[in-house]
């Protein structure tokens, strides 16, 4: 007799509602600050970069994996752009 299990992807998340009204919040902030960059307000995105990082770093110990993963790592991304292109000028 064959052994039939049920086969569950890797990537499902279960997120609780407050966690996704986070994501959402955290998503549109980002979004923003990477507008500024690319709009070359270097010295105002910094000054928002280190915003966010004071508001979010509240929930850097207490966030799920994959929201410390996919959201709080592009602070880091968003600095490293920042001294790159300031570093060009």
């Amino acid at each position: 007799m064959i052994a039939i299990s049920k086969f569950i992807p890797f990537d499902i998340r279960i997120k609780s509602l407050y966690w996704v009204r986070k994501e959402k919040e955290i998503d549109e902030e980002l979004t923003q600050l990477f507008k500024v960059i690319d709009a070359d307000k270097y010295n105002e995105g910094r000054i928002m970069l280190e915003q966010l990082r004071e508001k979010w770093e509240v929930f850097s110990h207490n966030a799920p994996q994959w929201f410390q993963l996919e959201y709080l790592s592009q602070f880091s991304k968003a600095e490293s752009m920042l001294n790159f292109l300031q570093s060009e000028q």
